[in-house]
């Protein structure tokens, strides 16, 4: 058994943890942290010559490699989202909070390096990934859609009152991970990508219209906005580049009347709708602190209220959530839940200020523009999907948002790399 495990190679193993990772993001953080540590000892780990002793040692050209990775800008940026929190530390008096956010945080110091060393991949690999993304989540949707029938009339209830339809982990990062999985779809058949057979062309496409239909019955706006946003602007570019004008504007009108037909042909997405407008008129009543999207404009305007007190360094990264606590009791009764600011940014700028807020923002775009990935449509839609998510979520304060940007961007980041190379 031991000598078959040694004449898998190291390309094999990166692409079955890589595997192992997307299956984790959609179902369980704690095979997420097992995916990550496997494509960490991929990347750093050999097989031994002799068979004394433990079977791998630390591969010998990791010495070279490490001093070539800090030559290679887009490899070491992402370890920036590590370091801002670590240097927000510095002014930090809550330090168990700080290492926990840290600890969470610790895949953008070490996976980066990892992705370097690791073999390259093609375009096989690379596209087929996100084929294994859009069929995941297709068969994890017959699974939800089965039990959302079984208890049709209770489900809608829930989502009446604000709830969501039961899915695998968190509804916020799976609408995300669907919104990325939609995209990709639309790209693969384009792309004409098939693993092997031809017919897998169609499976693709009938695929992601489910997903598509799909993401508008589970009615998580954050997914639904982001997802919509960035076909939007897609489109545009679509238009741009091709100056077909009269298609492209037909596919944004097809786009906006999409939601509409939604409404009055998904019941879930009609209650979901008639609840965020429920909800809003609550809030305007000064009535709603106690319902979700209320709360949410209250998180915005606490975080707000720290920005605007601590505007060019902010509080620091252990402090922030002490903070939100004291104000949320300052201004209401000692037993209101506090919610952390439901905003990327404006945490980012609460905890490190507009110095931080700044570098943040540099990083982010600067692998985007770097050797100009944006022309890659699924680097694009990613970074889209993510930073427009960044308006309504904190999305990598907590471990599956985090693994869906580390993984994704270092996903794209290789292939990207290999291109330039070639």
């Amino acid at each position: 058994m031991l000598s078959k495990l040694y004449q898998i190679s190291r390309l094999d193993w990166m692409l079955f943890f890589s595997v192992v990772v997307v299956v984790s993001l959609v179902y369980s953080p704690f095979v997420l942290s097992i995916g990550m540590i496997g494509l960490l000892v991929t990347a750093l780990l050999e097989k031994k010559d002799s068979e004394r002793g433990f079977p791998l040692k630390f591969r010998t050209s990791l010495r070279q490699e490490w001093q070539h990775f800090w030559r290679k800008p887009i490899f070491w940026v992402p370890t920036i989202f590590f370091f801002l929190p670590l240097i927000g530390g510095f002014y930090s008096e809550d330090w168990n909070y700080l290492f926990r956010r840290l600890k969470l945080k610790l895949p953008l110091l070490l996976l980066p390096f990892a992705f370097f060393v690791l073999p390259n991949i093609e375009r096989k690999h690379y596209l087929g990934l996100y084929y294994f993304l859009v069929a995941l989540l297709s068969i994890t949707c017959i699974g939800i859609g089965i039990n959302y029938l079984l208890h049709f009339d209770a489900i809608n209830e829930l989502i009446l009152k604000g709830q969501s339809i039961p899915v695998p982990r968190n509804h916020i990062r799976f609408s995300l991970m669907m919104a990325i999985g939609i995209v990709a779809g639309f790209y693969l058949w384009i792309e004409k990508f098939v693993w092997k057979y031809k017919w897998e062309r169609n499976l693709i496409l009938g695929m992601t219209i489910f997903l598509f239909v799909f993401i508008h019955i589970l009615s998580v706006r954050s997914g639904l906005l982001v997802l919509y946003l960035t076909i939007g602007v897609l489109l545009l570019q679509y238009i741009v580049n091709s100056r077909r004008f009269g298609l492209g504007l037909m596919g944004l009108v097809l786009l906006l009347g999409t939601p509409m037909l939604a409404y009055f042909m998904i019941p879930s997405f009609k209650a979901k709708i008639d609840y965020a407008r429920w909800d809003a008129k609550m809030y305007l009543e000064g009535t709603g602190s106690e319902y979700s999207d209320s709360e949410r404009m209250l998180s915005y305007q606490i975080g707000w209220s720290i920005v605007k007190e601590n505007p060019i360094f902010g509080v620091g990264t252990g402090d922030l959530k002490q903070e939100v606590k004291q104000r949320y009791l300052q201004q209401f009764e000692p037993d209101k839940k506090y919610k952390m600011p439901h905003n990327q940014l404006l945490s980012v700028w609460a905890a490190h200020g507009l110095c931080g807020l700044q570098v943040f923002l540099w990083a982010y775009f600067y692998l985007l523009f770097k050797n100009k990935n944006y022309q890659n449509g699924l680097f694009l839609s990613f970074m889209l999907i993510i930073f427009l998510s960044f308006m309504m979520e904190n999305t990598i304060e907590n471990s599956i948002g985090l693994g869906i940007f580390a993984f994704f961007l270092l996903w794209n980041l290789k292939y990207s790399w290999f291109l330039k190379i070639l």
